[in-house]
């Protein structure tokens, strides 16, 4: 009995968590498309393009999945599979879906779908005098542009933590917050 309530807690928790980040390999850009999962055809890739992204350029995109114009791929297969997780391998993208935009014959030409990271515009420190606001900053290292993720939010508030703990400040505590630009 002891086990069960333990785990309820687990359960609870891991039910109740929040899966922000989202990839999904979408096949058929048009309904009269269809692909068979049990007899994957090979295709030509005839273009691939690049939508959704700000500050990176198609080209680098492209060239980071390993796909390129003239490489024969099997759809359904694990070309695309493998594209998507070489751009999660970067940790730049919070959303990646690619899709076949349309077939002609022989070729397919891909989209490549992504939703950018937030970037970090601004930020400010309060709670504290002016001098050790400025003492945080530089131990934090925060520029703008930054790419937010959930490892810089935790590293961030760690290391102010740190700092109050180091000067004697035990219960202090850090509200870091994410607003939206409008």
């Amino acid at each position: 009995m002891k086990k069960t309530l333990l785990l309820l807690p687990l359960f609870f928790f891991l039910i109740n968590v929040n899966l922000q980040s989202v990839a999904q390999v979408q096949i058929g850009g048009s309904e009269d498309i269809i692909y068979d999962y049990s007899n994957p055809k090979e295709y030509e890739i005839g273009g691939i393009t690049v939508s959704g992204v700000q500050y990176y350029d198609n080209n680098s995109i492209i060239a980071l999945t390993g796909l390129a114009v003239g490489d024969k791929i099997k759809v359904p297969g694990e070309a695309i599979t493998i594209a998507i997780q070489k751009l999660w391998s970067q940790n730049l993208f919070e959303d990646i879906q690619i899709s076949a935009s349309k077939t002609e014959g022989k070729l397919i030409f891909l989209n490549i779908d992504l939703k950018e990271r937030p970037r970090l515009s601004r930020f400010s420190i309060t709670g504290v005098r002016k001098t050790e606001a400025d003492e945080i900053r530089d131990d934090i290292k925060l520029s703008r542009g930054d790419i937010v993720t959930e490892h810089l939010l935790i590293n961030t508030e760690h290391l102010i933590l740190k700092r109050f703990r180091n000067k004697g400040f035990f219960n202090a505590k850090v509200d870091i917050r994410q607003e939206k630009d409008t």
